[in-house]
């Protein structure tokens, strides 16, 4: 099924987006640029050989510290949970 929709997210209100679906989807986000530099900070090259991974566990401290320069909150384990994200 090929839908799309538009969400506006207002800045400094808490969110979380997933795919329910068993299908893949894409996401155009338009934002600020502090969510831009947030990500490029974030990103590592793309290597098509190599599959996807968990994040390694400095890869985890990079994102925290990351998220805590740019002020992002981060939901609990229960918060996630609430709304049926499930994290290790």
């Amino acid at each position: 099924v090929n839908t799309a929709e538009v969400v506006s997210i207002p800045g400094n209100v808490r969110h979380a987006l997933r795919n329910t679906s068993p299908s893949p989807m894409t996401s155009i986000i338009v934002t600020k640029q502090e969510l831009y530099s947030f990500f490029r900070e974030l990103a590592r090259p793309f290597d098509p050989n190599r599959p996807p991974a968990p994040p390694t566990p400095e890869e985890m401290q990079q994102f925290f510290s990351v998220a805590e320069k740019y002020e992002y909150w981060l939901a609990s384990r229960d918060e996630n949970a609430a709304i049926g994200i499930s994290l290790p």
